[in-house]
């Protein structure tokens, strides 16, 4: 989702510099390729586009303009109000060799209606029509942007037409998606917005209850503000219309310019209280109630004009608000404590919308904390906002700052460890331990000293650097935890004079260290907080780092061969299943080896079983060097491997195969006593049926190829034919 897209209405603030770059062009008109790695794709620039400025087009003369149409990129269709109908030409072309099942999303929720229609034998064929003109419910697929599945016929050209009307600002970013990828990034989206709304209102709840126990004028002007806010944004985001009003596209076209004026003045009410500018700024206070009393008027216009005009309408009242924010910001500065959290949370917004509008000029990079900007910027707004009404009460004694302390200690510890359950590597696990030891002392430096051969070294360090020549650990420090203050000697080394130290001893089966955490100034942790820190990571941080060394040892047991270090056939097994069912469920290809070592049982008997044993991981380095890159490669039991190929032909495999049995054959087995042993291997393959096939025959079929190998007299790769049975390479 653009938020650019969303808050053109600053535009004329905060893009004079901007709006002198240069627009990029982009190829257009020519065939988009679609090949078989498509995950997404922004195909905006790469259409063209007719504008029909008086409606009068129909599908059946539109195929005579397209001489006419011009590429996207070099028009300024995008940022109007029109009553025109925008043809947006979208030619596909199926570079591979199967269907592809795809979704074409327009990321402008608020478009009035858009019809996708599909080209075929010189005429247009409408294949869905959807919008906030029509009820929410039309819609194939429920989502809040603009969705329509398509399909492309392999090897094959296909030209969509969507044909776009709209009363508000007209902007079509046009994003091709696989629908396994799409539903990966809709889930991403999905929780960020769930979190970014959960919180704002959390806020608002909040906020009530200060409002009702305070009854503090101030806090209702804020509620407001924040709900025609988050409103707002629900709006500009689709899910008003998916969730709230998706039954009255009446409304639906108004809302949005309602919103708008609506956070606007409760904005403007909020400031003017919270700052007193009555006192501080008599004539601005004065300039802000006539601003707010059209405003209310203004209130009305979604109801009584067109929603391109009520759009204009909120347009102007939003850009008159941003200059008064502005003027505010000048005028009262940081003269108070309520001047700055107003300075710093409206500043957080703008940074927001800046860094967001530069990304859309591709000015600077579009990362994902770039694009929500304004929703970050937003967050920090409303918390900030807030923070500085509850400044005002002061109710905290002594006693309930310290159970406070204790409940952030005691919340951030259980925290803390809730993460490190899921670390699934030791180094890390200590990393997050010094960590969070250094976020509960608020202490800058921390060293994690471990203990080996070789003595004391230091194996993780923030902040301050420690000499390692000059490490030293007492032995008390090792029976127990220890908070110190007030230290006047440098202790493991330490360059500076420090004044607070807190140690915490680690004692498991594999691993003896200890941690340090110090403060070269004089701190604020008192000696409480210590202790309920040192009781608790004592306790708890050994048990997870043991239950991760046992974690550790069971899944290398449970993953793989313990002679070869290949999956073993379990493991393979879990792996394979779930892969072969998504590449079949593609109508994919995917191949089978069945690997066996030629004449084994002489080798072991005549070299040993230690030998034997040697050949067997010789035989399974070459398998996994040669395959690993393309499968997945396991132990089948004794002699014989497994390899799955997804994605693979039989062709592809034949190729694979063979290079396997060359590879085999050139390298030897180096033996004790300077001689060497050659050997080996026969491979059986099969080759899946797209739809057709499951595992358990891909299995046969590949052991049946295996053994006409060994009858043709092994060293040589057999590929599995229904009709012929099996053929020789």
């Amino acid at each position: 989702m653009k938020i650019f897209s969303q808050n053109r209405l600053l535009v004329l603030f905060l893009l004079v510099a901007v709006l002198l770059t240069p627009a990029q062009k982009a190829l257009a008109g020519q065939p988009i390729s679609i090949g078989n790695s498509l995950d997404e794709i922004n195909i905006t620039n790469k259409t063209s586009i007719y504008i029909d400025y008086y409606d009068k087009i129909n599908p059946k003369s539109i195929l005579g303009k397209q001489k006419e149409f011009k590429p996207f990129g070099e028009t300024d269709a995008s940022g109007s109000i029109s009553t025109a109908s925008y043809w947006i030409n979208v030619p596909l072309t199926n570079s591979s060799s199967s269907e592809k099942e795809l979704l074409l999303e327009i990321k402008k929720p608020h478009l009035s209606s858009v019809t996708l229609y599909r080209e075929v034998a010189g005429k247009l064929i409408e294949e869905d029509t959807i919008g906030y003109s029509l009820p929410f419910d039309v819609r194939q697929i429920k989502h809040k942007n603009l969705l329509f599945p398509i399909k492309l016929k392999a090897d094959a050209e296909q030209d969509y037409f969507l044909k776009i009307k709209t009363e508000t600002f007209f902007q079509a970013p046009i994003v091709l998606w696989d629908p396994i990828a799409f539903s990966t990034n809709n889930y991403l989206s999905q929780t960020g917005n769930g979190i970014y709304y959960g919180v704002m209102i959390a806020m608002i709840i909040y906020n009530c209850f200060l409002f009702f126990s305070l009854r503090e004028k101030t806090y209702l002007y804020y509620i407001l503000f924040v709900i025609g806010f988050t409103v707002m944004q629900l709006i500009w985001d689709g899910y008003a219309f998916q969730f709230l009003w998706g039954d009255f596209p009446w409304w639906a076209l108004r809302s949005n310019s309602f919103f708008i004026i609506f956070s606007s003045i409760f904005a403007l009410q909020f400031t003017k209280h919270f700052l007193q500018l009555n006192i501080v700024a008599p004539l601005l206070n004065k300039l802000i109630n006539w601003v707010v009393a059209v405003a209310v008027v203004s209130l009305l216009s979604p109801f009584m004009v067109a929603p391109s005009i009520a759009t204009m309408i909120s347009t102007v009242i939003a850009t008159v608000f941003v200059g008064f924010i502005i003027a505010i910001a000048i005028t009262v500065r940081a003269t108070s404590r309520e001047a700055v959290y107003f300075l710093a949370a409206w500043g957080l917004l703008v940074l927001g919308v800046i860094v967001n509008l530069l990304a859309a000029y591709k000015l600077v990079p579009l990362y994902a904390v770039i694009q929500n900007g304004p929703k970050i910027g937003a967050l920090a707004e409303v918390f900030i906002l807030s923070l500085g009404l509850a400044d005002k009460i002061k109710r905290i004694n002594l006693e309930k700052e310290k159970e406070s302390k204790k409940y952030y200690i005691q919340s951030l510890l259980h925290n803390s460890y809730k993460r490190m359950e899921e670390i699934e590597d030791t180094p890390a696990l200590i990393e997050s331990g010094l960590k969070t030891l250094q976020e509960a002392t608020n202490f800058p430096n921390g060293v994690f000293l471990e203990h080996g051969q070789d003595g004391w070294n230091i194996s993780v360090q923030h902040g301050q650097t420690i000499d390692a020549n000059q490490l030293t650990v007492a032995e008390e420090l090792m029976n127990k935890p220890q908070f110190l203050a007030n230290i006047h000697n440098n202790p493991f080394g330490i360059q500076n004079d420090i004044h607070s130290l807190l140690t915490i001893p680690v004692k498991v089966a594999k691993k003896e260290g200890l941690f340090v955490v110090f403060d070269e100034n004089q701190g604020k942790l008192q000696n409480f907080e210590a202790k309920i820190i040192t009781d608790s990571f004592a306790d708890q941080f050994p048990r997870l780092l043991t239950k991760l060394e046992n974690y550790q040892n069971l899944k290398v047991s449970a993953m793989f061969d313990h002679l070869t270090n290949l999956y073993n056939r379990k493991y393979f097994f879990e792996q394979i299943t779930e892969l072969f069912q998504i590449t079949n469920s593609f109508h994919d290809q995917s191949s089978l080896f069945l690997i066996d070592i030629d004449h084994f049982k002489s080798v072991n008997d005549t070299y040993g079983h230690m030998i034997g044993d040697k050949a067997i991981v010789f035989a399974a380095n070459i398998i996994h060097k040669v395959c690993h890159t393309s499968g997945i490669v396991g132990r089948y039991g004794g002699e014989e491997f497994i390899v799955f190929l997804p994605n693979t032909s039989q062709q592809q495999a034949l190729l694979l195969a063979k290079r396997l049995v060359a590879e085999m054959q050139q390298e030897e087995l180096q033996l004790e006593n300077n001689s060497s042993l050659a050997l080996t291997i026969s491979v059986g393959f099969s080759t899946s049926k797209p739809g057709k096939s499951n595992l358990h025959q891909l299995i046969l079929h590949a052991d049946n190829a295996l053994y006409q190998a060994k009858e043709q007299g092994r060293n040589r790769a057999v590929a599995y034919q229904e009709k012929v049975r099996s053929q020789v390479y």
